[in-house]
């Protein structure tokens, strides 16, 4: 680990070199991030992030505690209350579903537990993949809509596979939350809100500033057609756009939309505020991301989308 680590510090010392030399992409690069903040990921998600901090508070999503508990705990091994983060996940986004989980979260649980529960409810939204992904990537908003099933079921399917070996849910935890009252739901909902927002899109900024620079460097086409997915989806996935034809680029943005970028992970786990163990989340990105590009290759080759 602590090799790990001091490795990781030297390939910061080299980015650090590489900032300096590239101090004008860089910048025009995390302007970018800026720009994608203000304009889609703030007035999105920060009402989103609010509002799913006011719901779980008020306890609303304790009536699914009896369903969450007949589907979550079988199959996923961890309490049904996260049947609540998985949706609110699905409706919003990566971020807002990592907030649901962190909300929901107990001492009590293992860190197994957890990140299992943030697996299943940090998604890419909807929204992005009919439109970006969908529309003006793939140029159809029917595989768009499959992409979306099949990051659901990917994600489902890893969960199952890495379901915790011993759990210690509490099957009547949900339905036993207090409810806050109304104002210091709020109140609390928007601070953290706040907080977290400004973490989503430091993570942005840096990721985007980073793929600018990766990009300007000489290096192979292949490569940088790898890493600029790899550490931030969005600008990632407009890179390959137009490189492929329309089956490999399909199954190449399914493998992104699995893995959805380390600036989303980080995303995530910076709004789980380090209570979430990373390592079982990243390795449940990396299967995601394995199962999504095979799911698009079947649907292919039986002629469904």
């Amino acid at each position: 680990m602590v090799k790990h680590r001091s490795l990781f510090g030297y390939a910061s010392l080299v980015f650090i070199f590489f900032y300096i030399v590239f101090s004008d992409i860089a910048a025009r690069s995390a302007l970018n991030g800026m720009k994608l903040c203000g304009k889609v990921l703030v007035p999105t998600l920060f009402p989103m992030m609010i509002l799913t901090g006011i719901a779980v508070r008020s306890g609303v999503f304790n009536t699914l505690s009896r369903i969450g508990n007949k589907l979550f705990t079988p199959l996923f091994g961890i309490c049904g209350k996260y049947i609540a983060s998985f949706l609110i996940g699905i409706l919003g986004s990566a971020p807002t579903g990592a907030m649901a989980v962190k909300n929901l979260s107990c001492e009590k649980e293992s860190d197994s537990e957890k990140a299992s529960a943030l697996l299943l409810s940090s998604v890419v939204s909807f929204g992005f993949i009919y439109s970006v992904v969908g529309i003006n990537i793939l140029g159809s908003t029917r595989r768009g809509v499959a992409l979306f099933f099949f990051q659901i079921v990917s994600v489902m399917l890893t969960a199952v596979f890495l379901r915790p070996k011993k759990s210690h849910f509490v099957k009547t935890k949900l339905t036993s939350m207090k409810s806050e009252k109304l104002s210091n739901a709020v109140a609390s909902s928007i601070r953290d809100a706040a907080i977290n927002m400004l973490s989503v899109c430091g993570s942005v900024i840096f990721f985007s500033s980073l793929s600018g620079i990766i990009v300007s460097l000489p290096i192979k086409e292949n490569i940088k057609l790898f890493i600029c997915p790899f550490l931030e989806l969005a600008s990632g996935l407009q890179y390959i756009s137009g490189k492929f034809p329309p089956d490999v680029t399909f199954i190449l943005v399914s493998s992104a939309i699995g893995w959805s970028g380390l600036s989303m992970i980080f995303q995530s786990l910076s709004v789980s505020e380090g209570k979430i163990p990373s390592h079982k989340y990243i390795l449940g990105r990396v299967v995601s991301a394995l199962i999504c590009p095979i799911l698009a290759f079947i649907s292919i080759n039986l002629g469904i989308i």
